[in-house]
C-alpha cells in the first residue's frame, strides 16, 4: 500500500494533521523560508541586471565563519537514515526501504526521511530513535515537523490523536511525539512498536545542527 495513503491522526478518514507545531515554531521556519526566497531572489537580480551566475560553489568540508552575516556552507544529500532504541538491548531490524534527503543551508537543516522497517524488539527498551544526517545544535529549541505517512503497526498513546517528528536537543537522533488536544505530547517507545511487523514511516524536520 502506498504510504499517501495512511494518516498521520488516529481517525484514517480525517485529514493529515501537522503535529505538535506550535505558532512560534511556525513562525519561525517561515522567516527561514523567506530568508531563502530572498537570497534566490537577489540572486535572480544579478541575472537581471546583466551578470551571469552559473551558481555559489562551497567546498566539499564547510569552513565556519565567526561572521553571522556570513553563508559558509550550503550542500544537498541523501544518506541512510536507520532505526534504534535508547537501550538496544538485543534488538534488530530488517529493512525494506531507507530514503534520507537533506538540505543545509548555513546550519539549518532540513529533512525528509521514509523508513520501512521490521522490528525485532528483545530486550530493547526506551524511545525509538530515527538518526538524522547532522547533530543538532544543544539550544533545547524543540524543533519539530510533521510526520506525513504512519502505518497501523505503531500502536497510539491513549487520548492522542495526532503525531509530529522531535528532534532530540544535541543528538542526531529524532523521535515520534503523539500528541492530542490539551495534552502533553508522549514520545514513542518500544511498547509503541508490533513485533515482527512491518512499519512504515515519512516525516519531515527542519532544524539548526551544531
Amino acid at each position: 500500500m502506498p504510504i499517501s495513503n495512511y494518516s498521520t491522526t488516529r481517525d484514517s478518514n480525517a485529514a493529515i494533521a501537522p503535529g505538535n507545531i506550535r505558532s512560534d515554531d511556525f513562525k519561525r521556519d517561515q522567516q527561514i523560508i523567506n530568508s531563502i526566497r530572498q537570497l534566490m531572489a537577489d540572486l535572480a537580480s544579478l541575472t537581471a541586471g546583466g551578470d551571469t551566475v552559473t551558481g555559489l560553489q562551497f567546498p566539499a568540508t564547510q569552513v565556519p565563519s565567526s561572521d553571522p552575516n556570513t553563508l559558509d556552507d550550503y550542500e544537498r544529500g541523501t544518506y541512510t537514515p536507520v532505526v534504534s532504541f535508547a537501550t538496544p538491548g538485543t534488538s534488530s531490524f530488517v529493512y525494506t526501504s531507507q530514503v534520507g534527503r537533506y538540505v543545509k543551508i548555513g546550519d539549518i537543516v532540513s529533512v525528509t526521511f521514509v523508513l520501512q522497517f521490521t522490528p525485532t524488539i528483545g530486550t530493547g527498551a526506551g524511545l525509538v530513535q530515527f538518526s538524522l544526517p547532522f547533530t543538532e545544535t544543544s539550544g533545547g529549541n524543540n524543533w519539530n515537523g510533521p510526520v506525513n505517512g504512519l502505518n497501523s503497526s505503531f500502536t497510539w498513546p491513549a487520548n492522542r490523536t495526532s503525531m509530529s517528528t522531535l528532534v532530540l536537543s544535541g543528538a542526531s537522533n529524532a523521535v515520534l511525539a503523539a500528541v492530542g488536544s490539551a495534552l502533553s505530547p508522549v514520545n514513542l517507545t518500544v511498547a509503541n512498536l508490533t513485533d515482527g511487523v512491518s512499519h512504515i514511516t515519512r516525516s519531515t524536520v527542519i532544524y539548526e545542527a551544531s
